[in-house]
């Protein structure tokens, strides 16, 4: 079973590769700090370490570092329509970090970028700014931990904190941080949503590779509860395993009698899918992996396990949730 506290740790990263403005900057240096054992390289670009032809992801995995530049690009985006958007006008998200610390095999981002190196760009006042350009167009609703698990690195980078510093008291602004995580400390405001995804234990050790089993993860979800925190379940993606309904019906149960779901703002359900951009890449990059390699069905550019079957594997987990909560409070996708 994965360690229920495991986060980024000081030994995750052999080389820190910095861009060489931001040599001395105080938050990279306190990044750095905690990476006592880490060489430190300069480099000119990010893209000079991240984005370079040739790379053997495999390779890189086994001995991952991370990257420290200033994002001079754009900063927020369109909501992708791979997401749920739970009915949110200006859905959109942002990416301080690229990559994460986890190597979940369905992982989208294997089909995105051609290394398991991560990026984490330290200019967080540029996207605090670019936010308030948002603002100024009405409601906000921001998803900060979508190319990552920014709550698994907020340990090192803190990105974490400055997120929900700034967003607990704006007006306007809905930030929701989605987590495998196991987190101790939590913001209580109407403005941040904490969204755990859960797994069965089976899917967890199976696809979920490095991340806090259930248990720890249903422990985080109480102490956000605890601590007056907005809490949202994910139950997405769902995947396709053996013996589903009985691993499934186990799970949600499970999940129910450990959890009070009438104190759980609400819920996501949604199959496993993909974009067919992204199939090509992670084949390359997971010449191995059984989810990858899946003979999915294709339809209008989104690869899945086909309609009827996922509208059947989606049906039978709602129907297991609505034994203990109401439906009012479940978001499927489709």
């Amino acid at each position: 079973m994965q360690d229920g506290s495991k986060t980024c740790s000081r030994n995750d990263f052999a080389r820190v590769y910095i861009e060489k403005d931001l040599l001395g900057d105080a938050v990279t240096e306190r990044i750095v700090s905690r990476l006592p054992h880490a060489k430190i390289i300069a480099v000119s670009h990010y893209k000079d370490v991240f984005a370079r032809s040739r790379q053997q992801y495999d390779v890189q995995k086994a001995n991952r570092c991370l990257i420290l530049a200033r994002n001079t690009g754009r900063l927020i985006y369109d909501g992708a329509p791979m997401c749920q958007d739970f009915d949110m006008e200006n859905f959109s998200y942002t990416n301080s970090v690229m990559n994460c610390i986890y190597d979940c095999d369905y992982c989208f981002l294997k089909g995105v970028y051609d290394t398991p190196n991560i990026v984490v760009f330290v200019n967080f006042e540029d996207y605090r700014l670019a936010c308030e350009e948002k603002l100024k167009q009405g409601p906000l609703y921001l998803c900060i931990s979508y190319d990552t698990d920014l709550m698994a690195l907020n340990g090192l980078t803190g990105l974490c904190d400055k997120w929900t510093d700034y967003a607990k008291d704006r007006e306007g602004l809905t930030v929701e941080i989605r987590t495998k995580s196991s987190p101790r400390d939590f913001v209580s405001s109407e403005h941040i949503i904490y969204a755990f995804t859960l797994s069965p234990d089976e899917v967890i050790e199976k696809y979920e590779k490095y991340t806090p089993g259930l248990n720890a993860r249903l422990e985080g979800v109480n102490r956000a509860i605890d601590a007056g925190a907005n809490v949202r379940l994910c139950f997405d993606p769902i995947m396709r395993i053996e013996n589903f309904e009985s691993v499934y019906k186990t799970f949600i149960g499970r999940v129910a009698s450990a959890v009070d779901l009438n104190k759980v703002r609400d819920m996501s359900v949604g199959p496993f899918r993909i974009s067919a951009d992204y199939i090509k890449r992670m084949r390359k990059n997971g010449p191995m992996s059984e989810v990858a390699w899946y003979p999915y069905e294709n339809e209008g550019g989104v690869l899945g396990y086909g309609k009827e079957r996922a509208e059947d594997m989606t049906r039978f987990v709602t129907e297991e949730l609505c034994r203990y909560s109401g439906r009012e409070k479940i978001f499927i996708w489709n």
